[in-house]
């Protein structure tokens, strides 16, 4: 049957940016586009939405970051991969595992807090060495992930070394300890490779952690 729609309601409604034109910052604003029957035009309202869009990507973020390090979380870390894969599905890429060395202990000894700093601190070191284009996150527990796309060997291994050097140490009562942690990584040919390079990146972080840690 017919629908017959009333002089004021809405037809269509929304949310667009705009730059302002004196500092060029970004806005939000909904809108809503009303049709009148009888006089033949619309009518067309703004309303300013910056909250309602913050609030919307704070949600977003939230699914897919973890609180304590900021980093992308498992969810992140999977849908990022996925997207970088899809974008480039015939590159090559390395999946890079870390964790941080006797990390129970840490938190047996010194309490949560301490442990959660050294995460922190890992985290923030992480993102600080590798580029902005690798995929940073908290896999679970003490392990974190990278993923360096349009990198060759040689690469990976300079990235490494220049992590191992910075200075990774967390404090307690006022004395700093070292922080060490042991790594594994494994190529990944595609979408296809990408459960068998999650296994051998690590199975390689395990060899290391039988083989003395830290490393």
């Amino acid at each position: 049957g017919l629908v017959q729609r009333t002089g004021f309601d809405p037809v269509q409604n929304g949310q667009i940016a705009v730059e302002h034109h004196l500092d060029f910052s970004r806005h939000w604003l909904s809108y809503s586009v009303t049709p009148s029957l009888t006089e033949g035009y619309c009518i067309v309202a703004f309303t300013l939405a910056d909250a309602e869009q913050e609030e919307r990507l704070e949600l977003i973020e939230a699914g897919t970051h973890d609180p304590l390090t900021g980093l992308l979380n498992r969810r992140g870390i999977d849908e990022e991969i996925m997207r970088r894969i899809h974008e480039m599905p015939e590159e090559p890429f390395v999946l890079i595992l870390l964790d941080v060395d006797d990390f129970k202990t840490i938190n047996d000894l010194y309490g949560h807090d301490v442990g959660d700093e050294a995460l922190r601190v890992l985290a923030r070191e992480l993102s600080a060495t590798f580029p902005p284009s690798a995929v940073v996150g908290r896999n679970g527990g003490d392990e974190t992930l990278v993923g360096l796309f349009g990198e060759d060997a040689a690469h990976v291994e300079r990235y490494m070394e220049r992590f191992k050097a910075r200075d990774l140490s967390y404090t307690v009562r006022g004395r700093t300890y070292p922080l060490s942690f042991s790594a594994g990584y494994a190529w990944c040919s595609g979408m296809d490779d990408l459960k068998g390079a999650y296994t051998r990146a690590d199975e390689a972080l395990y060899a290391v952690k039988l083989a003395g840690k830290s490393g």
